[in-house]
């Protein structure tokens, strides 16, 4: 394989029956993402996922206007915890929603 760097980017669509286990499952995955951050480069607070595990549930999780759990943002973190065991790939840019 090349060395060469790609941007990849996609649209997914994911339909949820239950809410519950999704958001207890991106919880699980803040876990692991803030745990490898803080290993490999302490709490430092530029660092995504180095803040405590209360203040990452609502900035990762959570709507920031309305403050309500957000299942696009459930998804996006528990993919970029699935994805961080890939060396060389990290997560650039998400865009997720719609926010209800």
């Amino acid at each position: 394989m090349s060395n060469t760097v790609k941007e990849v980017s996609m649209k997914l669509g994911y339909e949820v029956t239950d809410l519950d286990a999704l958001f207890e499952r991106a919880e699980v995955a803040l876990e692991r993402l803030r745990r490898q951050t803080v290993a490999e480069s302490g709490e430092s607070t530029d660092r995504l996922y180095a803040q405590p595990m209360d203040q990452l549930m609502q900035t990762e999780l959570h709507d920031p206007a309305s403050g309500k759990l957000q299942p696009s943002l459930c998804i996006a973190v528990i993919l970029d915890e699935m994805m961080s065991d890939v060396p060389g790939t990290e997560l650039v840019n998400t865009e997720a929603g719609p926010f209800e």
